[in-house]
């Protein structure tokens, strides 16, 4: 009877564990990526680097001087990796 038992409980647990969970599985994803910077102070000189950087990707973006903020940058419909 005990081996039954445990036949049944290592079954039941082997057809538990499924692929289902693995987060990769919706990847590449299609995202909107957006930057943005405001500022209660933008009489200043500033310079401001946005960057995505990863596997297949590679977005960079510099602005500078007094006259940048508030900022906002976007990236619509972005193939984002894994």
């Amino acid at each position: 009877m005990k081996k039954i038992v445990l036949i049944l409980v290592a079954i039941q647990f082997l057809t538990s564990c499924s692929k289902d969970n693995d987060p990769r599985h919706d990847y590449p994803k299609n995202m909107n990526i957006v930057f943005q910077l405001d500022a209660t102070d933008v009489d200043r000189n500033i310079q401001i680097k946005s960057s995505i950087i990863g596997k297949d990707i590679e977005i960079i973006n510099k602005s500078n001087g007094s006259t940048v903020l508030p900022y906002k940058k976007e990236y619509i419909h972005q193939k984002i990796p894994f």
